[in-house]
């Protein structure tokens, strides 16, 4: 049996194959459903298929080796769209090398176990390709960790860096704004400058926590008692400042005792309301709600405006570009933040888009109410 036949007449044992690799190696797989992970597999195969069938003289063996073989549109478009989607779906370098070593070994693996008596004949061919594959996911999986840490490394200085002259421009706008008539041309053009330096010093913050999860550092979490419902009224009142014109609904109790980080959760409620304010009609509330249920709290954001498509709900808390990057770029970058925050106190937070009903986040924080004495 060739090859070729083996993969027709194994197509089915490939994929699954091809699916358990994924789901039980590759981190970013495990939340992704059956038809996400196989993603373009037959049509992978059908282009291997195809290449097998047609003849190959001595130079264009050479030439694919190399990797100089001209390709028409058809034959890369399998491979590419694969590449661009495991990139949206946050699959490393790495991660993809990985897949395609996999099938490669599956096919052969099939290809001797029906061919019997090759197996003693094969067993060096095996261990080379073997060999040589270790090799090349060791060397492509340091490549990629060097490549992100420099890059990284450079975000997190420009970060740093950028905080100081916006400190200028903002402090400059506000004093400038008390020498004109509230309401007047200039006014609003200083409104409007301090705003944009808001969204910068967001943009900045976001990046230099993303940064630091990225090198490794991670989020420090410092639990201590804290009234969430006096944190949420410091919140609002500084979002209000920021985005004089948006228009905010709060649903708080009286108080709520906790033990959370209020510095890290003020964060979430930050990137959660100003997220919404961007993203939500300028015409309707935006609605900040507190509530618990047994020793959990809730906090819920919720806006109306497009409703955010399922595939970008699915990958919209990951810090990788695609998708779920807003108009203005930072929809991803702060969601992840949100997300990580979260993920530190042990709790989750999930999306509902509607057209009717809008738009909620809700983050759940389990065993955090403090008990009343």
């Amino acid at each position: 049996m060739t090859i070729k036949e083996t993969i027709l007449e194994h197509t089915d044992e490939i994929v699954e194959d091809w699916y358990i690799f994924a789901r039980t190696h590759i981190e970013m797989a495990e939340d992704l459903d059956r038809a996400e992970v196989k993603d373009h597999i037959l049509d992978l195969l059908d282009r291997v298929v195809s290449d097998l069938e047609e003849p190959q003289s001595a130079a264009e063996q050479i030439e694919k080796a190399k990797g100089d073989k001209d390709l028409d549109p058809g034959e890369e478009r399998a491979a590419m769209r694969h590449g661009a989607q495991r990139l949206e779906q946050g699959f490393s370098i790495f991660d993809i090398s990985a897949e395609f070593r996999a099938l490669r070994a599956s096919v052969i693996r099939i290809w001797i176990r029906e061919n019997a008596g090759l197996e003693k004949d094969l067993d060096e061919l095996v261990r080379f390709n073997e060999a040589i594959d270790e090799a090349w996911i060791l060397s492509v999986d340091r490549f990629q960790m060097t490549s992100d840490k420099m890059r990284d490394y450079f975000l997190g200085v420009l970060g740093h860096d950028l905080r100081s002259p916006l400190s200028a421009i903002t402090v400059g706008s506000r004093v400038l704004s008390e020498y004109f008539e509230k309401g007047s041309p200039h006014d609003r053009l200083c409104q409007q400058m301090l705003a944009s330096g808001e969204q910068m010093k967001e943009l900045i913050t976001n990046l230099l926590e993303l940064t630091r999860l990225r090198l490794g550092n991670g989020l420090t979490i410092e639990r201590r008692a804290v009234d969430l419902v006096a944190l949420c009224e410091r919140v609002t009142k500084e979002i209000r400042t920021s985005y004089p014109s948006a228009c905010m609904v709060v649903k708080n109790p009286t108080t709520m005792e906790c033990m959370v980080d209020p510095v890290r959760i003020s964060q979430v409620m930050t990137n959660l309301t100003q997220n919404a304010i961007r993203h939500g009609n300028a015409a309707d509330p935006i609605t900040l709600s507190l509530w618990s249920q047994e020793d959990s709290v809730f906090i819920g954001v919720h806006n109306h405006g497009p409703v955010i498509d399922p595939e970008v709900r699915r990958g919209m808390f990951r810090d990788t570009l695609g998708g779920a990057v807003g108009n203005d770029g930072t929809i991803r970058l702060g969601l992840h933040i949100v997300y990580e925050i979260v993920r530190a106190h042990d709790g989750s937070v999930e999306v509902v888009s509607d057209a009717l009903k809008g738009t909620t986040f809700t983050v759940h924080l389990p065993e955090c109410i403090q008990p009343q004495v």
